[in-house]
């Protein structure tokens, strides 16, 4: 850095990058079970709740992933609510992973299923974070 220049917040440097994991990841979430399903690693679940723990909370990740991209970095209030969304479609997967316990789903299918949100759970939650550093920096 030059002499006298002004540091760049955190954020500004690397905020883009995560908004971009972040949009990856909510779509990577938002087709799992239907690329799943496709690839022969279905799980045994209602339409409606397919809806509800990946396309709804995908498409929030995305649209807070593509605000933070266009914009180099993720306002706080945004990234809280992708780490929601990541939280929810982490959460909702648990009784899943739990059926593999007890034989009545598969792993593979399972983690096919479940990673992509508890992915979108760990960027969106170091996204806030760093969002949270930069405002704190910026005032």
């Amino acid at each position: 850095m030059a002499a006298g220049s002004i540091p760049r917040p955190l954020g500004l440097r690397t905020g883009g990058r995560l908004a971009g994991a972040l949009v990856v990841l909510g779509v990577l979430a938002t087709v799992a079970p239907y690329a799943g399903r496709a690839l022969g690693l279905a799980v045994d679940t209602r339409a409606i709740v397919e809806v509800l723990d990946h396309p709804v909370p995908g498409a929030l990740v995305i649209a807070v992933g593509g605000y933070g991209t266009l914009r180099g970095r993720v306002p706080l209030p945004a990234a809280l609510l992708a780490t929601l969304a990541g939280f929810w479609m982490a959460a909702t997967h648990l009784p899943l992973l739990a059926q593999v316990g007890d034989g009545r789903a598969q792993l593979d299918a399972a983690l096919f299923h479940s990673l992509p949100g508890i992915g979108v759970l760990v960027v969106a939650i170091a996204t806030a974070a760093l969002a949270w550093f930069d405002e704190g920096e910026l005032r």
